[in-house]
């Protein structure tokens, strides 16, 4: 496990992707990078085998919206 500073993200989303086009976190854990993609406007894919996980992201999309 790995801790991700949302903001850090963002500013690398920014710089290395454009509004609208598809991020892919082959590791999303807890779902970070997706809730940086869902702030800036970037479409993204997550990937995870801890279905634990994927609930967490779940939720937390959900909570943001």
């Amino acid at each position: 496990p790995t801790q991700k500073n949302i903001k850090c993200l963002e500013y690398m989303l920014q710089l290395s992707s454009n509004v609208d086009e598809v991020v892919l976190d082959p590791f999303i854990g807890s779902g970070t990078t997706a809730l940086a993609c869902e702030k800036l406007n970037r479409k993204w894919i997550g990937i995870e085998i801890n279905e634990e996980y994927c609930e967490i992201t779940k939720q937390r999309i959900e909570g943001d919206k």
